[in-house]
């Protein structure tokens, strides 16, 4: 005959299992909110649609600062902490459960934690992480032609743009960078770049990125390649032009003098 404890046990269970979700709040993964300079970022919650929540509460954290708490929704009503101030006018609550920054600064990065209450007494956590990243500028290519020759043509391509940091430099076959091209292995912000001229693409593009934002910019090598070429052969055409002028004078100049001499001569 088994014990009666072990009945007991088992009528027990579902209320243990539900008084250990009680004091045990669930937590899900922290979630990458990423905003940029001026933007606004939004730090909105998942709840299934059969829960009621009973409160929220939102606490913000910057730096290795103490959590504060910034708002907190009871009973229906959204009340705000004297903490707002640390963002002035820039928090706003788009509905419920979603909580918004709006002009973001550089200091504004930040985590935030919410705590949410449901009427059963279940309790769920969430942290958000923020991170206010600056606008991409405006990469320019800087090339410089190493040598020159009718099969192959060196150059080296310079990126400018990422000299502030925390910018992602990458080079590209191709004249746009939303479309697929084959991507080129770079030094930091140089790309050293053997052309051939029968080669089928001769555009290069610099891609400068980081999480929130990112710019290209195109060059053409075989306008740099073929416009040496044409200056060369402009520059010994200039030659030829100069040592022909020179000779027509000489060769004038010795005609006055050869045609004094004879008439002295007479």
């Amino acid at each position: 005959m088994e014990a009666p404890g072990f009945w007991w046990l088992l009528l027990l269970l579902p209320d243990l299992l539900f008084a250990g979700i009680r004091s045990n709040p669930a937590e899900n993964p922290p979630v990458q909110v990423n905003g940029i300079l001026g933007g606004s970022a939004s730090f909105p919650l998942k709840l299934l649609a059969t829960t009621t929540v009973a409160r929220i509460q939102w606490s913000l954290r910057v730096g290795s600062g103490p959590e504060k708490v910034i708002a907190e929704l009871k009973d229906g009503r959204l009340e705000w902490q004297d903490t707002r101030e640390r963002f002035g006018q820039q928090l706003e609550m788009v509905d419920g459960t979603t909580l918004r920054i709006r002009a973001l600064e550089k200091e504004d990065s930040c985590t935030l934690d919410v705590r949410v209450v449901f009427v059963s007494g279940e309790v769920l956590r969430q942290t958000f992480r923020l991170s206010v990243f600056e606008p991409v500028p405006d990469p320019e290519i800087r090339p410089h032609l190493v040598s020159r020759r009718a099969e192959v043509c060196n150059v080296t391509l310079h990126c400018l743009g990422s000299e502030k940091g925390g910018i992602e430099v990458s080079w590209k076959r191709g004249n746009s960078s939303d479309q697929p091209g084959v991507l080129e292995e770079g030094s930091d912000t140089d790309l050293h770049v053997s052309w051939q001229p029968d080669s089928l693409d001769s555009t290069f593009t610099c891609l400068l990125s980081n999480p929130i934002d990112r710019k290209s910019a195109s060059l053409d090598l075989a306008s740099i390649c073929r416009s040496e070429g044409v200056s060369g052969c402009l520059s010994w055409a200039r030659v030829a032009m100069l040592v022909g002028v020179l000779v027509q004078i000489l060769t004038v100049a010795s005609l006055n003098v050869l045609e004094r001499i004879g008439r002295k001569h007479n």
